[in-house]
C-alpha cells in the first residue's frame, strides 16, 4: 500500500500552509464570545452582534473540519480491506468487495467521514482517492475473481473517473453504487453508466429491500448485481416473512437478469437457508471477514 496519496490528487491533500492555519486560528479568536470585536456602522463603533458571531463561528468550524480531513488523508491514506463474495452452492470465491478502513484516522468513522466530506464539497475528490487505492488491489487478485468498489452516483458522473479506469480490466470490475446522497438526475446517471457498461464494467446496487426507494432505484438503474440488505438476512432461517421476501427478491433479480448477493451472512443456518431459497452468492463474516491482502502471494490475509 502506498504511503502517499496517488496521483493526480496529491495537491488536494497537501494540507493547508501554516499561514492559512494561522489565519483560521486568528479568525477563531476574533469570533470567540470573550473577544471584543467592534463594527463601524454609520460612523459609530458597535459590538459584533451575537447572531453574526455565531454565523462566523460556524464558518470557522467548517473551514477547520475541511483542513482536518485534508491533513488526515494526506498524511495517511486509508487502508483497503477485501471481503469475499462467495458462491453459496460451491463455496468458491467469486469476487471481493474493497472496503476502505478509516479506523486509524482522526475521524469518527466512515459514515461521518463521507457525510462531512460531502458537506464540505470534498466528497468527490476523497471518493476518487479511495477508488484509486482500491483499484490497486485488482492486479494481485486471482484472474478468476472480480473486484467490487464503492462509488457514489455523483462520482460515477465525474469527468475524472474515465481516466482512473482506463487501464483497468473492465471485465473484472464492479462499481457498487452507494447512496450517501440522493440521486438528483437519473437520466445523467444512466448516460454515464452506459459508457461504463460499454467497456464491460458491471454495476451493483446494495440495500435492496430496505425500502421502496431502494427498489425504485433498482428499477431505474437496472444493475447487473443486486445486493440484499442485511436487515432481510438477519433471522432469515427462522422468520417466515423474511424468507418469503428474500425468495421474491431473488426471483425478481433473476427476471431482470441480475445476480443476487445476500449481505450480512453471519451463520451457517442463514447460508443454508439462502441457498435453498435460490440466492446464488453471499457476503458476510461467516463466509469471510474483511482482511488485508498479502501483496506477495495475491491472497487475502
Amino acid at each position: 500500500m502506498p504511503s502517499t496519496v496517488p496521483a493526480p490528487f496529491e495537491a488536494l491533500f497537501a494540507g493547508s500552509s501554516e499561514g492559512d492555519r494561522a489565519a483560521v486560528d486568528l479568525l477563531c479568536r476574533l469570533v470567540d464570545a470573550s473577544s471584543d470585536v467592534l463594527l463601524e456602522v454609520n460612523g459609530r463603533r458597535v459590538p459584533l452582534p451575537a447572531s453574526l458571531r455565531t454565523l462566523l463561528q460556524r464558518a470557522v468550524d467548517h473551514l477547520r473540519r475541511g483542513d482536518d480531513i485534508r491533513r488526515s488523508l494526506g498524511r495517511a491514506p486509508a487502508r483497503t480491506l477485501l471481503q469475499p463474495v462467495v458462491h453459496l452452492g460451491t463455496a468458491e470465491t467469486a469476487g471481493y468487495e474493497a472496503l476502505s478502513d478509516l479506523s486509524t484516522r482522526d475521524l469518527q468513522g466512515a459514515d461521518s467521514w463521507f457525510r462531512d466530506a460531502a458537506v464540505l464539497g470534498l466528497g468527490e475528490e476523497f471518493e476518487l482517492v479511495l477508488l484509486t487505492l482500491a483499484l490497486e488491489e485488482l492486479q494481485s487478485l486471482p484472474a478468476s475473481v472480480y473486484l467490487s468498489v464503492n462509488v457514489s452516483p455523483h462520482t460515477v458522473m465525474s469527468p475524472h473517473l474515465p481516466g482512473l479506469l482506463k487501464d483497468v480490466d473492465a471485465a473484472r470490475l464492479v462499481l457498487e453504487l452507494t447512496e450517501h446522497m440522493p440521486v438528483e438526475d437519473y437520466v445523467a446517471l444512466n448516460v454515464a453508466l452506459k459508457g461504463l457498461r460499454r467497456r464491460g464494467i458491471r454495476i451493483a446496487v446494495d440495500d435492496a429491500g430496505a425500502g421502496f426507494s431502494s427498489l425504485n432505484h433498482i428499477l431505474l438503474v437496472r444493475p447487473e448485481i443486486v445486493k440484499l440488505d442485511v436487515s432481510l438476512i438477519r433471522d432469515v432461517d427462522t422468520d417466515v416473512a423474511r424468507r418469503s421476501l428474500v425468495s421474491g427478491l431473488c426471483h425478481f433479480t433473476a427476471e431482470i437478469g441480475a445476480d443476487c448477493v445476500a449481505e450480512g451472512v453471519e451463520t451457517d443456518a442463514q447460508a443454508r437457508t439462502l441457498r435453498e431459497l435460490g440466492v446464488t452468492y453471499g457476503q458476510g463474516w461467516h463466509l469471510g471477514p474483511p482482511r488485508r491482502r498479502r501483496a506477495a502471494k495475491g491472497r487475502v490475509a
